[in-house]
């Protein structure tokens, strides 16, 4: 049955893979690189990660006629990702599939190494937060922007599958319960707001994850405000977050992040 799950995501970017190393383009692309270190108070966790990619513009041209940064291009980009956490590490490995800059979808497969024994609003004692987490995963996200204003909106699905068939897993980002032996989450995040002052965006969000196989689920709700000049990126916001083993709670979160290149 797991096999069953995780199959989907797997086959469909190996067919990506195979796209990739078949076309008879110039694979003339830039390459690029963030280091990136966040941390939240509820569930309370943080982590250091790093991601390299190299985007392949498949039509149009970044640069608009102004000089700018435009939208009419679309562009393909395989990237590779580590993050840790101490007590967790976990490395990807996917492809960003852009036919238009605004509208595309990433494909990739992950694993986790876990050492967890505690998960703030999870339970380590009934489930199993410990462990290796395999996942693929499938994720489709949308923008859209008129003058200042702008909204986005992404929809994933992980099939997971994890080697203790005895009792449920717990996952280590969404803090909530799989079935024993794996699972498949649905997560959707929505956002909009506008930017002002050039650097500086204020906006609202809601994000929401729940497992297909248990029925556990958590959403959360927040303000959040970015400042945003190059090289550097920080995130941070206040909000409410729920989940099926915590009430509705208080959270502040924060993001940095650093475009190397």
């Amino acid at each position: 049955m797991i096999a069953k799950r995780i199959r989907p995501g797997i086959v469909f970017y190996n067919i990506l893979l195979l796209f990739c190393f078949t076309q008879p383009w110039s694979w003339a692309g830039d390459w690029d690189l963030n280091l990136v270190a966040a941390g939240r108070s509820l569930p309370f966790g943080g982590a250091f990660w790093g991601e390299s990619g190299y985007g392949h513009i498949l039509w149009g041209s970044r640069e608009n006629e102004s000089g700018g940064t435009g939208w009419r291009y679309g562009y393909l980009r395989p990237f590779a990702r580590f993050q840790t956490s101490v007590v967790v590490t976990r490395a990807d490995v996917g492809i960003d599939l852009f036919p238009i800059s605004l509208l595309g979808m990433t494909v990739g497969v992950a694993d986790s190494q876990r050492f967890l024994t505690k998960a703030h609003t999870g339970d380590c004692v009934t489930t199993t937060c410990g462990g290796n987490l395999a996942r693929a995963y499938i994720r489709a996200k949308g923008v859209i922007g008129f003058g200042p204003v702008f909204a986005s909106l992404m929809s994933r699905i992980d099939f997971m599958s994890h080697p203790d068939k005895t009792k449920p897993f717990t996952e280590e980002g969404t803090v909530i319960a799989g079935n024993a032996g794996g699972d498949h989450s649905y997560s959707n995040e929505f956002a909009g707001g506008f930017r002002f002052w050039e650097v500086w965006s204020l906006g609202l969000r809601y994000s929401s994850s729940k497992m297909l196989g248990s029925g556990a689920k958590n959403n959360q709700e927040d303000l959040f405000v970015r400042w945003k000049k190059e090289p550097f990126t920080v995130f941070a916001g206040t909000g409410f977050y729920t989940s099926t083993t915590a009430a509705r709670s208080f959270t502040v979160f924060a993001l940095f992040q650093w475009t190397i290149w």
